[in-house]
């Protein structure tokens, strides 16, 4: 299937889209980084690619641009970075506009899911009893997953006030307290070797999340750039 980019995309715009204009500007003009933030550098290599397409030099991938790069173009849904809690955001199933804290909910959850995956890896890898494994596993799948995507989901639901951000910290927490001291501490008490695990862990930045999202509530940041950071951010927790 070939990715439709949607734009315009110009200076400050960050997101897949942008990640898709850098993959295909890779093989016409040299030493982009493929990190989804339409920067300086991405500005000039796209009026750099227009100068030789013949298209009008402004830095901005609208449809000729799109065109021009391989792609089908569609018009988004413009997010203003303004306070987030009801903006109109990209248009979802049925018509309907999600808000900040929904694009930034559904960005997460997914993606916490195949962390869980990999969790749940490590703690196959721990040498504890084979029982004991499967108890701690069942724990992930029956408790503590489910009840994180809960709270997200509650999250998602709620009125959004100067405490939105420390409540999604306090469910993180919550989860990796649950996490670390019930499923590791019974894994270890029964001879298996945490270390693993505790290894996959450190590498959420559950910080740098939250400080995402404090950013987003400021107006420092958009809902979109925001959920494709925490992408970036979970990427990084997922790498093997």
């Amino acid at each position: 299937m070939i990715f439709a980019i949607s734009g315009p995309l110009r200076i400050g715009d960050n997101g897949r889209d942008v990640a898709e204009v850098h993959s295909l500007l890779k093989g016409v003009v040299n030493q982009i980084a493929i990190d989804g933030r339409f920067g300086r550098q991405t500005d000039q290599a796209v009026r750099t690619f227009q100068e030789r397409r013949g298209l009008t030099v402004d830095g901005v991938v609208g449809p000729k641009t799109t065109k021009a790069l391989g792609r089908d173009y569609k018009v988004r849904t413009r997010v203003f970075r303004t306070w987030p809690g009801s903006l109109p955001l990209t248009q979802g199933p049925g018509g309907k506009i999600p808000t900040a804290k929904e694009i930034v909910a559904n960005a997460l959850a997914p993606e916490l899911t195949l962390f869980m995956g990999l969790i749940k890896d490590e703690i196959r890898e721990t040498g504890a009893p084979e029982d004991k494994i499967q108890n701690a596993i069942k724990a992930v799948d029956d408790v503590l997953l489910p009840g994180l995507i809960d709270a997200l989901n509650d999250w998602e639901k709620g009125e959004v006030d100067r405490f939105t951000s420390l409540d999604l910290n306090n469910d993180i927490l919550d989860f990796d307290l649950l996490l670390r001291g019930k499923v590791l501490t019974y894994l270890k008490d029964n001879g298996g070797d945490v270390r693993g695990v505790l290894a996959r862990i450190e590498k959420f930045d559950d910080t740098a999340i939250v400080r995402i999202v404090e950013f987003m509530f400021m107006g420092l940041e958009n809902a979109d750039g925001a959920a494709w950071d925490i992408h970036l951010v979970m990427q990084r927790a997922l790498a093997r």
